[in-house]
């Protein structure tokens, strides 16, 4: 794995570092487009500035096939520097009509929001070795935010089992450091460290996955991975 990313760096790919879900609509389809149109100049002078090279297909699809731990994984993260865009800022106005972008794309423009950081994760740990039992979570509650609490505010997240057999948690771009010994209990973890007041009503979807496809290249294929079962965590 230090090999590929190694070689990676070297031609600088990585500069600097219980309710039914909604079916995606043409319409938001349509208004994710006026939005990365509206934004699309000042987001790619950035990139432009910051993130000069892209990956292809090919070298994204190799860059996953290097990645066989989680170190491996946090590795790429870092030297990506992938980030959760501020609010105000135009990656931020684009990203949050975005619902569970394709990897390829997030890595290649560098930032993403809960959603899509989520679904970043997913093809490198499903080729991972010993990462078993991979879902994709959302879940729907009062968040607390500073004094403010916003109702009804969503959270993507992944969960799943390391080589202890024990769950874990991908949130915003990080690895939980603690394990549990559900998935009930890592999901009512993660929610507890995003900031959702437990006390209320909170609702977990989820969705497993079991292997890559075209999602992890294109936006629209990777929207319909959007958790549709709904579970209760005790």
């Amino acid at each position: 794995m230090r090999k590929t990313l190694a070689a990676i760096a070297s031609i600088g790919l990585f500069s600097l570092g219980c309710e039914k879900n909604i079916p995606l609509r043409e319409q938001d389809h349509t208004l994710h487009r006026e939005k990365i149109e509206k934004y699309a100049p000042e987001i790619e002078e950035r990139r432009a500035r910051i993130w000069p090279i892209d990956l292809s297909e090919r070298e994204f699809a190799e860059l996953i096939s290097g990645v066989n731990s989680l170190s491996d994984l946090k590795s790429v993260i870092k030297q990506r520097g992938l980030y959760y865009p501020q609010r105000g800022t135009p990656e931020n106005k684009t990203a949050i009509e975005l619902s569970y972008g394709a990897p390829w794309e997030t890595h290649n423009r560098g930032s993403g929001v809960c959603d899509e950081l989520a679904v970043y994760a997913l093809p490198f740990l499903l080729n991972i070795p010993t990462v078993k039992n991979i879902y994709l979570v959302e879940i729907k509650g009062d968040l607390k935010n500073s004094e403010e609490v916003k109702e009804n505010a969503r959270h993507a997240f992944v969960l799943f089992r390391d080589e202890t057999q024990r769950w874990r948690y991908f949130s915003n771009g990080d690895i939980s450091k603690l394990t549990y010994d559900s998935m009930s209990n890592a999901a009512t973890a993660t929610a507890l460290d995003t900031g959702y007041v437990l006390e209320t009503e909170i609702e977990y979807k989820m969705r497993e996955i079991n292997q890559k496809g075209p999602w992890v290249y294109n936006d629209f294929e990777a929207r319909k991975l959007r958790p549709e079962s709904t579970i209760c965590p005790n």
